[in-house]
């Protein structure tokens, strides 16, 4: 088994957390965006993160995509990050998460810069 093999199956399960809270993909799909290189795997030692890239036609933003574990772990992730992004050409870095996140970064310089919405596709009733 490789090294990224076994960090995987040691960190899986702070991805699958992460997964249920958002119920748009399912560890298989993870997995096979892993294989397609669409994801980045970032595994640490109490904590883990998946990222992807979002091209824009006038930017390019590293995106958070799932991340679990220790929050103050991947705290300390922010700044190799960043540097990652700016290696692959890219103007920011963001992430979408519960408002948890939005407290927990701030001392880092993050800041809410938009909104996120939903709205089922199915009308129910009221």
């Amino acid at each position: 088994m490789t090294v990224a093999a076994q960090e995987w199956k040691r960190c899986r399960h702070w991805i699958e957390d992460a997964i249920a809270l958002i119920s748009t993909h399912t560890i298989e799909d993870i997995e096979l965006g892993l294989a397609q290189c669409k994801y980045v795997f970032w595994p640490a030692s109490k904590s883990a993160a998946i990222t992807e890239i979002h091209e824009f036609p006038r930017a390019k933003h590293m995106h958070i995509f799932l991340a679990g574990g220790d929050l103050d772990e991947l705290r300390s992730m922010v700044p190799m990050w960043r540097s990652w992004a700016r290696f692959n050409g890219c103007s920011k870095v963001t992430l979408v998460g519960r408002r948890g996140w939005e407290r927990a970064l701030k001392q880092q310089g993050w800041s809410a810069d938009l909104v996120g919405l939903s709205l089922p596709a199915e009308e129910t009733a009221p």
